[in-house]
């Protein structure tokens, strides 16, 4: 398995990266009825936020194992998040409803 990270800081941004490669092959001849596996995988992530108010992230996995049909061994996996942390805002603090709330 291989990783690499990264995060940084630019004023009110913060973004990070995270990318992982993982290979495993699993034979184990002594065993009569346990077949070879090999699994293949890549996955990586980004995330951003801004102020601490609004966050995006990204991730995709990119998985493959021989257990599956011939052409369609390969999966790309994508997903995205997006958040807005309300309580942080500026116009939020100077309400009501964060007296209320608090």
């Amino acid at each position: 398995m291989y990783t690499w990270s990264y995060a940084g800081q630019f004023g009110r941004h913060s973004v990070t990266a995270l990318a992982l490669y993982n290979q495993r092959v699993q034979d184990n001849p002594s065993f009569q009825y346990d077949l070879p596996k090999g699994l293949l995988g890549f996955v990586g992530r980004i995330t951003y936020n801004f102020d601490n108010r609004y966050l995006a992230e990204f991730n995709a996995g990119y998985n493959g194992s021989e257990n599956f049909a011939k052409g369609k061994r390969y999966g790309l996996f994508p997903s995205f998040a997006l958040g807005w942390v309300i309580s942080n805002e500026p116009f939020y603090k100077k309400s009501n409803i964060s007296k209320i709330m608090n």
